[in-house]
């Protein structure tokens, strides 16, 4: 049986129950990703500058091993650049009526 590429359970509890924990008890409200990529025990979610934002792994949604942004570069002919400046264009989707990321970096300063 084929497993879902994408399949996202985030469960926070009742609100009684949030409201009723200490503040360093609470987990942080989920954000919406711009891509997200998973399999059930791993996720991990990109923001729009194509930073991975969330690692989820093995309980999706429990704990984020991303403290902070982890940002990608790219170095061409002795240039380098970070994925997020303005110099990129991209462009984070999904193939239609799939799950399946669909994930295009330009910069025409590097070539």
């Amino acid at each position: 049986m084929a497993q879902t590429l994408l399949s996202v359970l985030v469960r926070l509890g009742s609100a009684e129950k949030i409201n009723e924990a200490s503040q360093e008890d609470k987990l942080p409200l989920p954000l919406a990703r711009d891509l997200l990529i998973g399999n059930g025990s791993l996720v991990l979610g990109f923001d729009a500058a194509y930073r991975l934002a969330d690692f989820f792994f093995p309980h999706v949604g429990l704990e984020n091993h991303v403290g902070e942004r982890f940002r990608f570069g790219v170095s061409s002919d002795g240039a380098f650049s970070w994925v997020e400046d303005d110099t990129w264009q991209r462009t984070l989707t999904y193939l239609r009526e799939t799950n399946v990321t669909d994930v295009t970096c330009v910069n025409d300063a590097l070539g």
